[in-house]
Order: C-alpha cells, then sequence, then structure tokens
C-alpha cells in the first residue's frame, strides 16, 4: 500500500549485508537533529547532482553533503522521512528512493531537500534497489532475513519513478529469488544476486526471467553486484573472490581469488570504465571490524593494480562504494565517515564527517 505524505508533516544504508541477513543490533527510531552534522552507521549512498545523500541506520536518518567540498548539507530525521533502520538507497531524476529495514518499507523522498513524497510499505526485508529514469525496483530479501511480515518475500517489486505508482511484483518459482541481497540494472536487464549462491537475471521490460547463473562451486552466499554494460561481478565475501560473468549470455569469465588479488571480506563492488572498485571489510568475518581496505583490479583481465589500505584510505568497516565525478566513495560505517578517493591514483583526497 502507497500512502501520499501530507506536505505539512515534511521538514525542510557485523553492518555488512553478508547474504542479506543481518540487522543492525539495537537499532531505534532515535532521530537526529536537523542542524546537526555528519554521520551515524552510515550505510549506502547515492548521488544526485553534485551532493550525495548518505542512510544512517544507527540513528535513522539520512545526510545530504556537498561532493565537490566534502560540506555538509542537511540531515533528514527518522520523523521527517518516515525512515527506522534505512539501508539501500537510490535515486532517479528528482525522486530518491530509501529502503527502511526495520519498517518493512521504501521512502520516497524528494532528491532536492528529503522531503516526504510517500510511504510504500509492502515488504519484509527490502535489501536493494536499482532504478533508472522510468523505473525502480525494490529487491525483497525476505524472510530469511527478518521473518514474514506480511510482506511480498522473495520478490522483486516494479514502481513507475515517476509517480512512484505500483507496476509489477516478480516472484516467480522460477526466478529462484532467495535472500537477495543486491541488484544492479545493466542496459535492460536486471540482475540479482541470491543467498543461495545464484543470480537470477530479468528483463527489465517486462519482468520475465532471461536465466538463472549458478554462481561458482565453492560459492557460499553473493554480497555484491555490479555491471559494465558488457561484464557483471559479484562478490563472495565468505570465500574472499569475485566472479566475473558475460552480460550477454551469463556465461563465467573468471573467478579472482583472495589469494594473487589481495581481497579480503570482499563486500561492496563498482565498476567504472577499465577498473574494478572493491571494498574489503577485513579478516573478521563481520563488518564493520575496525579496518578494511580496497582492491583495485583491470576490469579486461582481473588482474590487480593496487591495494589501498585502511591507513592509506581512512577506511574502517566500508558498507559501501560509488563513483561520482573522477572520486570514488567509500562508506565506512565503524567510524562514521566517507572517504574520498582520487579516482586515477586511489589517493585519498578528504574523509567527510
Amino acid at each position: 500500500m502507497r500512502f501520499v505524505a501530507n506536505v505539512q508533516r515534511v521538514s525542510a544504508l557485523q553492518v555488512c549485508l553478508l547474504a542479506c541477513c543481518v540487522l543492525l543490533a539495537g537499532v531505534g527510531l532515535n532521530t537526529a537533529s536537523a542542524s546537526s552534522s555528519g554521520f551515524d552507521g552510515p550505510i549506502g549512498i547515492a548521488f544526485s547532482g553534485s551532493n550525495a545523500w548518505v542512510t544512517n541506520a544507527d540513528n535513522s536518518s539520512i545526510t545530504e553533503f556537498d561532493a565537490s567540498t566534502g560540506a555538509i548539507v542537511r540531515v533528514v530525521t527518522a520523523a521527517a522521512a518516515e525512515l527506522k533502520d534505512p539501508w539501500a538507497i537510490a535515486i532517479s531524476g528528482s525522486r530518491m528512493w530509501v529502503s527502511n529495514i526495520a519498517y518493512h518499507s521504501v521512502s520516497e523522498l524528494n532528491a532536492s531537500n528529503g522531503s516526504l513524497i510517500a510511504i510504500t510499505q509492502e515488504y519484509d526485508a527490502p535489501s536493494a534497489i536499482a532504478v533508472n529514469k522510468a523505473h525502480v525496483w525494490v529487491v525483497d530479501c525476505g524472510s530469511i532475513c527478518s521473518g514474514s511480515y506480511g510482506g511480498t518475500g522473495n520478490a522483486v517489486t516494479e514502481l513507475d519513478a515517476v509517480n512512484g505508482t505500483y507496476v509489477r511484483t516478480i516472484n516467480s518459482l522460477s526466478d529462484e529469488l532467495n535472500g537477495s541481497s543486491a541488484a544492479v540494472l545493466s542496459g535492460t536487464h536486471l540482475w540479482i544476486a541470491n543467498e543461495n549462491s545464484s543470480i537470477t537475471e530479468l528483463n527489465a521490460s517486462n519482468g520475465s526471467l532471461v536465466r538463472v547463473i549458478k554462481a561458482w562451486a565453492n560459492s557460499d552466499g553473493p554480497v555484491a553486484i555490479a555491471a559494465s554494460g558488457t561484464h557483471v561481478w559479484m562478490t563472495d565475501a565468505w570465500t574472499n573472490s569475485v566472479a566475473e560473468f558475460n552480460a550477454s549470455n551469463g556465461s563465467r569469465v573468471r573467478i579472482v581469488n583472495s589469494a594473487p588479488d589481495q581481497l579480503d571480506e570482499p563486500n561492496a563492488i563498482l565498476v567504472t570504465g577499465s577498473h574494478v572498485w572493491i571494498a574489503d571489510c577485513g579478516t573478521s568475518n563481520t563488518c564493520p571490524s575496525g579496518g578494511g581496505s580496497v582492491t583495485e583490479l583491470n576490469s579486461s583481465n582481473g588482474s590487480l593494480v593496487r591495494t589501498i589500505s585502511s591507513s592509506a584510505g581512512k577506511i574502517h568497516g566500508p558498507t559501501s562504494i560509488e563513483a561520482n565525478g573522477r572520486a570514488v566513495w567509500i562508506v565506512n560505517s565503524d567510524n562514521n565517515s566517507v572517504s574520498e578517493l582520487n579516482a586515477s591514483n586511489g589517493s585519498l583526497i578528504r574523509v567527510i564527517r
């Protein structure tokens, strides 16, 4: 059910989602002051023009900052935007979509100021969101993550990005959606990472199944997924590996293992042109761990370009990684910060708190 917001109520994303099966312990409906700055248990990040928005799971808020200066623009509170344990975030045009794990809902917000437009409450555990200019796809991890709350369960809900109206629910047994933790749109296809070590590929135009890809023999549950147009990359934090697939036919191109490429609990992934960026949680099997690193690979052959250490990149418990302009941004949940790195050489530009 979609509830339109009353405009008079509006004022002015371990923490890793490993197999989408853990929630933040002890998170409540604490609100952040509208005049305060910084982050509190930051999880996800998305860009709207020259500004970025970050979800804060610990105090159920979202923070906007200026990407050019790092200055905090505003903090939108739980009460203002109907947020509770906000997790995934995505932006399409003038609208922003935030999943609320504890509310089993998605908040539709104005991307220019964070004001509430509507609430969609039809989910068990909305764990990932993918968007294009016309549509929004909300991935529900289902009862494997949070128990059943009468929502869509293991499913993908498609919404109209322009007006937020419901389009369809995709939940056929043949889709093999199971504990889905991540999704990425590549061209006309939607790729979804499932806890049962598979990838579901859907036709984004009509929701029909294209194929189900069994990840790899020793996979123990994919965590993150990214696409470059011709290829799709998926991380497995438990086996310290990344798999690359051909987007045209689903065939596996290669597996990048931890030893030669220094992967260490790969938790988030990003593809930018000729490079693949992977945020590693560290060896504690939980994120945040007080440390972390970023592994940069050559997307054409999977070879190691560089590893950016925790100290060099000020990386602590990374949960998300995104690119904007000539920079790569890492969300650090362990020390409530965002690290901005130079995409050309991996050097640290600034830490935003």
